[in-house]
């Protein structure tokens, strides 16, 4: 793994690079916080959306985004942890 530009923790916004990645990852469910790494499978998540709720990784590799991505905006960030607020419990990836 290597850095890259975005720091630890910043809020990112995954961009599809694909129809069938929109599909599966709705507008309002991009966005993800960054562990601060890039591998292979793109970028690394500490915690981000998965199959419609917000999950945690458990290392370094095993949860990511692809190589698309974007500085989250205020709006999206204050969504991302609305949502994140109001989920009752964060499960592992």
């Amino acid at each position: 793994m290597k850095r890259n530009q975005y720091n630890v923790g910043e809020f990112l916004c995954g961009i599809p690079d694909s129809e069938e990645c929109a599909k599966y990852n709705p507008q309002g469910q991009r966005v993800f916080i960054h562990n601060g790494y890039i591998n292979g499978d793109g970028y690394g998540m500490l915690a981000g959306w998965h199959d419609g709720k917000i999950v945690k990784s458990t290392g370094w590799k095993n949860f990511c985004w692809g190589g698309l991505v974007r500085r989250a905006t205020q709006e999206e960030i204050e969504e991302f942890m609305k949502a994140l607020m109001e989920q009752n419990t964060i499960t592992n990836y």
